[in-house]
């Protein structure tokens, strides 16, 4: 096996382990038994949110040894600092991160021994994924050499067992805007933007096996994005953990350590993740709003690259994708009123009111920093 393939494979695997979590195992079921017989359609949206725009993401963010930072930079490091920040703290340390605890009691735990407390359960869990952690050099070969083949048998088992022993039919559910509906509720599995936080992580492993150009890494890592949609929980909390704690004591300028951060962020988890899979779902959905709509933007603007036609077009657009995700965030919160100031807009029935205004966005920005060209030589 040459260098490239074996490496594409490593990193590969890592990227499946890491983007496989509780969300995977628990929203695309639940959305294909609410679509009923019309599942291929879910079936569309599962693949477009959970597969195709997070591998997308992870391509494109190869362009740049920074990876999501430096997408960022058209537009301002406190666009990065902020959207960094905000999913740490409300996406990954007080939902994905617990969740993939309290799934892993939920479905592997309580069903053989249900007067097991969830509570034990969530602290093995972390003290596991602390473990795995703590030594961030070498966590992507870890998680691509060891961790994902046991994730592939046991995902084969499962499979093969809904083929062979399938739990029921498929029914007529009536369910109204299925596409929408899909799309939007796979918000929470993450996907979209572990994409783009895990890809800092996946470029570093990448230069570090000699990928130091900009084609050496998109080579590699669209070999690698291809073996991970053919193969997509403890990993995934390996790889949010490792994150989170590198972001906080970058943050932080070191004055807290890498192991300082892992050891905190699990102890939050801990305490979350006895919440339960229901109750951290409910919590964390107005977080996902938030965010995510500008994270897809992004990767749009990032994929077309050379053709994008200046820099204001590349940060307006981003920038009117987070407004109308927080105005869908403070709506999904209840605050009265905030409703209205998107709802006009076209497709904001199915959960898109935010493609209009990035659409407008990039023109304006377009048109602004053709008039003055000196802005697309400024950095903010």
């Amino acid at each position: 096996m040459n260098k490239k393939l074996k490496d594409s494979l490593v990193i590969g695997f890592a990227a499946f382990a890491m983007f496989f979590g509780a969300g995977n195992i628990i929203f695309p079921a639940g959305i294909g038994a609410a679509a009923g017989t019309q599942w291929p359609v879910a079936l569309l949206a599962t693949m477009l949110a959970s597969i195709v725009i997070p591998l997308l993401a992870l391509y494109a963010m190869s362009s740049s040894e920074e990876g999501y930072l430096g997408a960022c930079r058209p537009i301002g490091i406190w666009y990065y600092n902020f959207t960094f920040a905000f999913l740490v703290i409300f996406v990954v340390a007080l939902a994905n991160l617990p969740r993939t605890a309290a799934t892993t009691h939920e479905m592997s735990i309580a069903p053989f021994f249900p007067d097991f407390p969830i509570q034990a359960t969530v602290v093995i869990y972390f003290i596991v994924a602390m473990f795995l952690s703590l030594d961030k050099s070498n966590l992507v070969d870890r998680i691509g050499k060891f961790m994902t083949p046991i994730l592939l048998i046991m995902m084969i088992v499962i499979i093969a067992k809904g083929f062979i022993t399938p739990i029921g039919t498929v029914v007529q559910t009536g369910q109204e805007n299925v596409f929408g509906s899909a799309f939007i509720e796979l918000y929470s599995t993450g996907d979209i933007y572990s994409g783009l936080m895990f890809s800092t992580m996946l470029v570093v492993a990448a230069s570090a096996k000699e990928y130091k150009n900009a084609e050496d890494r998109k080579g590699i890592m669209g070999i690698s994005c291809i073996i991970a949609v053919l193969f997509a929980c403890i990993s995934t909390a390996v790889a949010l953990i490792s994150m989170c704690a590198d972001f906080l004591s970058g943050l932080c300028k070191q004055k807290i350590s890498y192991k300082a951060w892992v050891i905190i962020v699990c102890v939050i988890g801990c305490v979350i993740g006895s919440m339960g899979v229901e109750n951290i779902i409910s919590f964390a959905g107005p977080a996902f709003l938030t965010v995510f709509p500008a994270g897809i933007v992004l990767i749009v603007v990032v994929l077309l690259g050379k053709y994008c036609p200046n820099r204001g077009a590349y940060k307006y657009s981003v920038i009117a994708a987070l407004i109308c995700g927080i105005i869908d965030g403070l709506n999904a919160l209840g605050v009265p009123g905030v409703s209205a100031i998107t709802s006009w807009l076209p497709f904001a029935g199915a959960g898109f009111a935010w493609i209009l205004p990035s659409i407008a966005g990039f023109v304006i920005g377009w048109i602004k920093y053709r008039l003055v060209p000196e802005n697309n030589a400024q950095q903010s």
